[in-house]
């Protein structure tokens, strides 16, 4: 994997993007069968964790409020 640099600071990955990307689906499709007579309410409190959530919150595929 390429080394990622922020604020002067450089990382190496630890887990690939198409990992996460891949995980992320598969608890939208999770999350869509336990709740598919529902609408559940999506709540994202931190603000660092948006990222992930907006992508699990499209993962999802039913209706939601």
């Amino acid at each position: 994997m390429q080394d990622v640099t922020y604020d002067g600071m450089t990382f190496e990955p630890y887990i690939k993007r198409e990992t996460i990307d891949a995980r992320i689906k598969e608890l939208g499709k999770e999350i869509s069968c336990e709740y598919a007579d529902r609408k559940p309410v999506f709540i994202c409190v931190l603000n660092g964790a948006f990222p992930f959530a907006s992508d699990l919150f499209r993962a999802f595929e039913g209706d939601a409020e």
